[in-house]
């Protein structure tokens, strides 16, 4: 029995003894304090963002300014912290907009006590009012994935009959970061197995990276959600691209040609973030341009990568999707597209990055389903960011580059 230690903005709650059993399984456990250390330091380093070189591009990002598209959310945020009248609860859930917590996130059931108050320990009103405040900041097609991904969780735990302390719909932690406002930036944080939720909201403008998402079992072919089915779209969409690369871009494109955790350096096969490097704790992760750019592209394929990146653009409301996709248009001649694995098989790997936008697609390892520990279509990661300090709305705060 370890006895924990809940540590926040000015004060400690000292919790009590922890049981064992929130933590991974035995094929994370000897590695997951290493990937904790990493998010937590990051989270209280100085932030610069993902870029090239270490040295932010300026100038990139512009607010939206829609100050009555947010007031929804706030009035939402307002409505479901008026619910909360358990005082512990109401200490946890809140807090400084500031606080290192607003950029510590892990795509996993945590392996500490993060801020925030579980869903699962909420009254079903109060659970239903969190979620409404995250409903607000998506797109209905954003929404939707985001609770598709939550029951694929609640599947698992009861197909499989496994870790069901973590594999359920409601295992996610919910944090408001300052006081909901149309004029002072804050922002709400949803995390837990598969799910991470960042949005900011600042000059009228919600901003959602950085945003992961993912599921261990993409389709669920028995049981209460039957027929329910995930990230075929981000999948598919890789592949059109990827199956029009000619020889020559096939060479610059792809990185690694096997997915296999033995063919790869140790870094880009592990069971944790597989081949992702702009995941969690990566916020200042220094990534040079590689693979094909988009400047070599045909008329064709330049439309195909572009409907790949509006399959993650979508997830976000209609305003801010529509001035992403400004941002990316205006610099698509230099983005880069890069694959492990064949391009035209599954399983693979693909990243999007362009001085604003940084997309992230692997076919993870098998983790909870039966079989060697190697990437499988049943387990898919995403991750969108938003480079050279656009993550977090940082390029937007008040006295930044932008």
């Amino acid at each position: 029995m370890t006895t924990w230690q809940r540590q926040y903005d000015g004060k400690n709650v000292q919790l009590a003894p922890f049981d064992g059993l929130r933590p991974f399984h035995g094929i994370l456990l000897n590695a997951p304090q290493d990937v904790v250390a990493a998010v937590q330091s990051t989270a209280q380093a100085p932030f610069v963002g993902l870029t090239t070189d270490g040295n932010p591009s300026p100038d990139l990002y512009s607010a939206d300014g829609a100050i009555p598209s947010v007031k929804p959310i706030v009035d939402t945020a307002q409505t479901f912290l008026d619910l909360v009248d358990q005082q512990d609860y109401r200490q946890y859930v809140q807090q400084p907009f500031d606080s290192w917590h607003r950029r510590s996130w892990f795509n996993a059931a945590p392996l500490y006590v993060p801020a925030g108050v579980l869903l699962d320990d909420l009254r079903p009103e109060q659970r239903e009012a969190a979620l409404a405040v995250v409903k607000q900041c998506l797109s209905p097609s954003g929404y939707e994935l985001l609770r598709k991904s939550m029951l694929v969780n609640q599947a698992m735990g009861q197909l499989f009959n496994i870790y069901t302390d973590t594999f359920r719909e409601w295992a996610l932690w919910f944090t408001i970061f300052g006081t909901p406002s149309t004029d002072q930036p804050w922002g709400l944080q949803l995390m837990g197995t598969h799910i991470d939720v960042n949005c900011t909201i600042v000059n009228g403008t919600v901003l959602l990276e950085p945003l992961f998402l993912g599921a261990e079992l993409c389709e669920i072919k028995s049981g209460p959600h039957e027929g329910l089915s995930v990230y075929g779209a981000e999948q598919d969409a890789g592949l059109a691209l990827g199956r029009t690369l000619n020889g020559g871009q096939r060479n610059q494109a792809i990185l690694h040609p096997s997915m296999l955790s033995a063919d790869l350096p140790p870094e880009l096969g592990g069971p944790i973030d597989g081949r992702h490097i702009g995941g969690a704790g990566r916020d200042n992760e220094v990534v040079p341009y590689a693979g094909v750019p988009a400047s070599e592209f045909t008329a064709e394929q330049r439309a195909l990568l572009l409907d790949l990146i509006d399959v993650y653009l979508s997830r976000l409301p209609e305003e801010r999707r529509r001035r992403r996709e400004l941002e990316v248009r205006a610099h698509l001649d230099e983005t880069h597209v890069a694959w492990i694995g064949d391009p035209e098989k599954v399983p693979f790997y693909y990243r999007v990055h362009s001085p604003t936008l940084w997309i992230e697609f692997d076919h993870h390892p098998a983790l909870m389903l039966e079989g060697p520990l190697e990437p499988t279509h049943d387990h898919v990661h995403t991750i969108m960011r938003a480079p050279n300090g656009g993550d977090y709305g940082m390029a937007l705060m008040p006295g930044s580059a932008g």
